[in-house]
């Protein structure tokens, strides 16, 4: 079975320095879907889960931003799917544009040929894009690069309300490297996980 997690609870317990058997398991389990939360929100990205379903998009321009997502693999794209739903082909009349860092997409382009006007953009001012596809960077722990697991075990621990000579299992003469936080770069997300997703951060100025 799929693990959807960035990280897990023996990656964090390792990195805390935190007794196997420790009884406040419970808490660190819910923190972990929290931090996949946290870390999709503050970059911006779809990170997990991998699924297949349908989203629709703004169409104000040829290029079309489909923010916090991460496609995978498109299935269809339907221009205008309200009314005329336009049914586009692949090169021809849109491209993706793929980030090399997780072979997803954030955005779409539109050719020049399609006409963006529709009942909904003469009401509005903006047309209509529904995608279907694959969405999601990676569908399991194994899949999740170095960088992004770390600054989810970090932020795991970031969140523990404890300070850390009040954690079961740490040796206080050999503390761990950094101390809970709740500041930092935002979205509750401790600076030094950050610095380690920085280059995914499409809410960064300057990625696109």
């Amino acid at each position: 079975m799929a693990e959807i997690a960035l990280c897990s609870l023996a990656q964090v317990k390792l990195e805390g320095r935190i007794n196997t058997n420790d009884s406040d398991d419970l808490i660190r389990e819910q923190l972990i879907p929290d931090a996949l939360a946290r870390l999709n929100a503050r970059t911006g990205r779809e990170f997990m889960p991998h699924t297949t379903a349908t989203h629709t998009f703004d169409v104000t321009s040829y290029l079309v931003v489909m923010e916090n997502h991460d496609l995978r693999r498109a299935i269809r794209v339907t221009l205008h799917p309200e009314y005329e739903a336009i049914d586009l082909v692949p090169d021809v009349d849109y491209e993706l544009d793929i980030d090399p860092l997780t072979g997803t997409a954030g955005r779409i382009r539109l050719a020049p040929h399609l006409n963006l006007m529709s009942r909904r953009a003469r009401t509005y001012g903006r047309a209509r894009l529904e995608v279907v596809g694959e969405w999601g960077c990676w569908s399991d722990l194994s899949e999740v690069p170095i960088d992004v697991n770390r600054a989810a075990i970090l932020t795991v621990l970031s969140a523990l309300e404890k300070p850390v000579t009040d954690l079961p299992g740490i040796d206080v003469m050999d503390p761990r490297p950094f101390a809970p936080a709740r500041s930092g770069a935002g979205w509750d997300i401790p600076l030094d996980a950050y610095r380690k997703i920085a280059r995914y951060d499409r809410n960064a100025i300057g990625v696109w």
